[in-house]
Protein backbone atom coordinates (compact mmCIF):
# COMPACT_ATOMS: atom_id res chain seq x y z
CA UNK A 1 0.00 0.00 0.00
CA UNK A 2 1.25 3.29 -1.14
CA UNK A 3 0.16 6.84 0.30
CA UNK A 4 1.34 9.90 -1.87
CA UNK A 5 2.27 13.09 0.60
CA UNK A 6 2.99 16.59 -0.89
CA UNK A 7 5.88 18.29 1.30
CA UNK A 8 5.25 20.70 4.31
CA UNK A 9 6.66 23.48 4.79
CA UNK A 10 8.44 24.47 7.73
CA UNK A 11 7.43 27.37 9.95
CA UNK A 12 8.01 28.94 13.34
CA UNK A 13 6.27 26.40 15.94
CA UNK A 14 5.03 27.91 19.44
CA UNK A 15 5.11 26.08 22.55
CA UNK A 16 1.95 27.55 24.75
CA UNK A 17 3.05 27.48 28.73
CA UNK A 18 1.51 24.20 29.80
CA UNK A 19 0.45 23.13 33.86
CA UNK A 20 3.09 20.99 34.90
CA UNK A 21 2.33 17.32 34.64
CA UNK A 22 1.85 15.29 37.88
CA UNK A 23 1.68 11.26 38.33
CA UNK A 24 1.47 10.03 41.32
CA UNK A 25 -0.79 7.42 43.62
CA UNK A 26 -4.53 9.05 44.12
CA UNK A 27 -5.45 9.17 47.82
CA UNK A 28 -8.96 8.14 49.24
CA UNK A 29 -11.02 11.50 49.90
CA UNK A 30 -14.18 13.42 49.01
CA UNK A 31 -13.26 13.56 44.95
CA UNK A 32 -16.11 13.73 42.99
CA UNK A 33 -16.02 11.57 39.61
CA UNK A 34 -17.50 14.34 36.90
CA UNK A 35 -17.39 12.21 33.64
CA UNK A 36 -15.43 9.78 31.83
CA UNK A 37 -14.99 9.32 28.03
CA UNK A 38 -14.02 6.10 26.53
CA UNK A 39 -12.85 6.06 23.05
CA UNK A 40 -10.16 5.03 19.98
CA UNK A 41 -7.89 7.34 17.99
CA UNK A 42 -9.07 10.84 17.71
CA UNK A 43 -11.46 12.63 18.95
CA UNK A 44 -12.71 15.41 20.98
CA UNK A 45 -14.71 15.06 23.92
CA UNK A 46 -18.11 16.86 24.69
CA UNK A 47 -18.31 20.31 26.53
CA UNK A 48 -18.02 19.26 30.04
CA UNK A 49 -18.17 22.08 33.59
CA UNK A 50 -16.04 21.29 36.45
CA UNK A 51 -15.08 23.02 39.47
CA UNK A 52 -11.18 23.77 40.43
CA UNK A 53 -9.23 21.71 41.69
CA UNK A 54 -9.65 18.75 39.71
CA UNK A 55 -7.72 16.16 37.81
CA UNK A 56 -7.36 13.99 34.40
CA UNK A 57 -7.40 10.43 35.05
CA UNK A 58 -6.10 9.10 32.00
CA UNK A 59 -4.89 5.47 30.37
CA UNK A 60 -3.78 4.71 26.68
CA UNK A 61 -4.08 1.01 25.71
CA UNK A 62 -2.78 -0.65 22.54
CA UNK A 63 -2.36 -3.85 20.95
CA UNK A 64 0.69 -2.35 19.32
CA UNK A 65 2.48 -0.09 21.92
CA UNK A 66 5.31 0.71 19.45
CA UNK A 67 3.52 2.11 17.10
CA UNK A 68 0.76 4.13 19.23
CA UNK A 69 0.30 8.11 20.22
CA UNK A 70 -1.50 9.71 22.71
CA UNK A 71 -1.54 13.12 22.58
CA UNK A 72 -4.47 15.40 24.47
CA UNK A 73 -4.72 18.92 24.73
CA UNK A 74 -6.83 21.24 27.02
CA UNK A 75 -9.34 23.75 25.66
CA UNK A 76 -11.81 26.44 26.33
CA UNK A 77 -15.73 25.56 25.97
CA UNK A 78 -16.49 28.49 24.53
CA UNK A 79 -13.46 30.33 22.84
CA UNK A 80 -11.73 27.01 21.79
CA UNK A 81 -8.48 28.78 23.27
CA UNK A 82 -5.85 26.34 23.91
CA UNK A 83 -5.18 26.01 27.44
CA UNK A 84 -2.13 23.38 27.49
CA UNK A 85 -1.46 19.61 27.29
CA UNK A 86 -2.53 16.45 29.60
CA UNK A 87 -0.51 13.73 27.56
CA UNK A 88 2.67 13.91 24.82
CA UNK A 89 2.87 9.64 25.31
CA UNK A 90 4.19 7.74 22.58
CA UNK A 91 3.08 4.30 22.86
CA UNK A 92 0.85 3.58 26.41
CA UNK A 93 0.23 4.65 30.05
CA UNK A 94 -2.37 6.29 32.35
CA UNK A 95 -1.28 8.70 34.73
CA UNK A 96 -3.24 12.03 36.43
CA UNK A 97 -3.16 16.09 35.71
CA UNK A 98 -4.04 18.23 37.79
CA UNK A 99 -5.96 21.74 37.05
CA UNK A 100 -7.07 24.30 39.27
CA UNK A 101 -8.99 26.33 37.15
CA UNK A 102 -12.62 26.25 37.16
CA UNK A 103 -14.75 26.18 34.13
CA UNK A 104 -16.15 24.78 30.51
CA UNK A 105 -13.84 22.57 28.76
CA UNK A 106 -13.52 20.30 26.10
CA UNK A 107 -10.38 17.67 25.49
CA UNK A 108 -8.66 17.02 22.30
CA UNK A 109 -7.32 13.84 21.86
CA UNK A 110 -4.66 13.31 18.53
CA UNK A 111 -3.43 9.55 18.31
CA UNK A 112 -3.04 6.48 16.30
CA UNK A 113 -3.54 2.56 17.13
CA UNK A 114 -4.63 3.93 20.95
CA UNK A 115 -7.88 2.66 22.91
CA UNK A 116 -7.99 5.68 25.56
CA UNK A 117 -10.06 6.51 29.21
CA UNK A 118 -10.48 10.15 30.49
CA UNK A 119 -11.77 10.83 33.87
CA UNK A 120 -12.46 13.87 35.04
CA UNK A 121 -12.53 13.91 39.03
CA UNK A 122 -12.96 17.35 41.01
CA UNK A 123 -10.60 17.44 43.99
CA UNK A 124 -11.11 19.36 47.31
CA UNK A 125 -7.86 21.89 48.08
CA UNK A 126 -6.09 19.51 50.40
CA UNK A 127 -6.21 16.70 48.10
CA UNK A 128 -4.94 19.13 45.51
CA UNK A 129 -2.68 20.03 48.04
CA UNK A 130 -1.45 16.46 49.12
CA UNK A 131 -1.12 15.87 45.52
CA UNK A 132 1.35 18.60 44.63
CA UNK A 133 3.55 17.23 47.59
CA UNK A 134 3.65 13.59 46.64
CA UNK A 135 4.69 14.90 43.22
CA UNK A 136 7.62 17.05 44.42
CA UNK A 137 8.96 14.61 46.85
CA UNK A 138 12.38 13.13 45.30
CA UNK A 139 13.13 10.20 43.80
CA UNK A 140 14.55 7.33 45.91
CA UNK A 141 18.79 7.86 44.54
CA UNK A 142 18.83 4.07 44.79
CA UNK A 143 16.36 3.88 41.82
CA UNK A 144 17.86 3.88 38.41
CA UNK A 145 16.53 5.70 35.65
CA UNK A 146 13.71 4.25 33.18
CA UNK A 147 15.24 2.81 30.15
CA UNK A 148 14.95 4.72 26.74
CA UNK A 149 12.66 2.64 24.50
CA UNK A 150 14.58 1.03 21.27
CA UNK A 151 14.20 4.20 18.41
CA UNK A 152 11.48 2.21 16.08
CA UNK A 153 12.23 1.98 12.10
CA UNK A 154 8.72 1.95 10.86
CA UNK A 155 5.99 5.07 11.12
CA UNK A 156 2.81 4.84 11.64
CA UNK A 157 -0.14 5.12 9.28
CA UNK A 158 -1.76 8.77 10.57
CA UNK A 159 0.64 10.03 12.75
CA UNK A 160 1.69 12.62 10.81
CA UNK A 161 0.25 15.62 8.49
CA UNK A 162 3.15 16.72 6.21
CA UNK A 163 7.09 15.92 5.53
CA UNK A 164 10.24 18.31 5.30
CA UNK A 165 13.56 17.04 3.84
CA UNK A 166 16.84 17.89 5.98
CA UNK A 167 19.41 15.97 3.70
CA UNK A 168 19.90 12.75 1.67
CA UNK A 169 19.32 10.49 4.79
CA UNK A 170 16.83 12.89 7.34
CA UNK A 171 13.18 13.09 6.80
CA UNK A 172 11.24 15.33 9.26
CA UNK A 173 7.46 14.15 10.01
CA UNK A 174 5.07 17.19 11.44
CA UNK A 175 2.50 15.29 13.72
CA UNK A 176 0.66 18.59 14.15
CA UNK A 177 1.38 18.41 17.67
CA UNK A 178 2.99 22.08 19.02
CA UNK A 179 6.92 21.45 18.41
CA UNK A 180 6.88 17.49 17.93
CA UNK A 181 8.18 15.75 14.65
CA UNK A 182 9.28 12.41 13.85
CA UNK A 183 12.63 12.50 12.99
CA UNK A 184 13.05 9.52 10.10
CA UNK A 185 17.15 8.50 9.22
CA UNK A 186 16.86 6.65 5.90
CA UNK A 187 19.46 3.93 5.99
CA UNK A 188 21.61 5.30 3.35
CA UNK A 189 21.64 8.43 1.42
CA UNK A 190 18.49 8.54 -1.00
CA UNK A 191 19.71 9.92 -4.44
CA UNK A 192 17.39 12.76 -5.62
CA UNK A 193 15.44 13.08 -2.23
CA UNK A 194 16.46 16.58 -1.84
CA UNK A 195 15.08 17.44 -5.11
CA UNK A 196 12.02 16.04 -5.26
CA UNK A 197 8.46 17.83 -4.72
CA UNK A 198 6.68 14.62 -3.81
CA UNK A 199 6.94 10.88 -2.23
CA UNK A 200 4.90 8.35 -1.97
CA UNK A 201 4.97 6.22 2.22
CA UNK A 202 5.69 3.03 1.50
CA UNK A 203 4.20 -0.05 3.62
CA UNK A 204 6.29 -3.29 4.30
CA UNK A 205 6.64 -6.39 2.10
CA UNK A 206 4.93 -8.07 4.82
CA UNK A 207 1.30 -7.26 4.40
CA UNK A 208 0.83 -4.36 7.26
CA UNK A 209 -1.37 -1.95 6.31
CA UNK A 210 -0.73 0.33 9.42
CA UNK A 211 3.09 1.34 8.98
CA UNK A 212 5.35 2.63 6.87
CA UNK A 213 8.85 1.42 6.27
CA UNK A 214 10.05 3.28 3.32
CA UNK A 215 9.18 5.59 0.92
CA UNK A 216 9.37 5.44 -2.74
CA UNK A 217 10.49 8.00 -5.59
CA UNK A 218 8.93 9.51 -8.88
CA UNK A 219 12.04 7.85 -10.66
CA UNK A 220 11.65 4.38 -8.44
CA UNK A 221 14.09 4.41 -5.89
CA UNK A 222 12.76 2.95 -2.77
CA UNK A 223 14.72 4.00 0.74
CA UNK A 224 14.30 2.45 3.84
CA UNK A 225 13.93 3.70 7.32
CA UNK A 226 16.81 3.19 9.72
CA UNK A 227 15.42 4.89 12.58
CA UNK A 228 12.45 7.08 13.63
CA UNK A 229 12.60 9.25 16.96
CA UNK A 230 10.12 11.72 18.51
CA UNK A 231 11.63 15.09 18.57
CA UNK A 232 10.39 18.10 20.41
CA UNK A 233 11.56 21.32 18.59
Amino acid sequence: MNTRKTPWRPGTWLLSTVIPLLVFAVPAGAENLVKTFTGSGPDTTPRFEVQGPWRVDWEAESEHPLLSAFYTNLYDAETSEYLGFITQLRGTGAGSKLIRESGEFRIGISGNDVDWTLRIVELSRDEAEALEAAASRPRAAELPPPARPEPSTLVAAGSFIGWNVVDERTLDLATGEDGLVLEVTLAEPCPGLTETGEVLFVTPDSGATNVYNSILLDDGTRCYFERVVPQYR
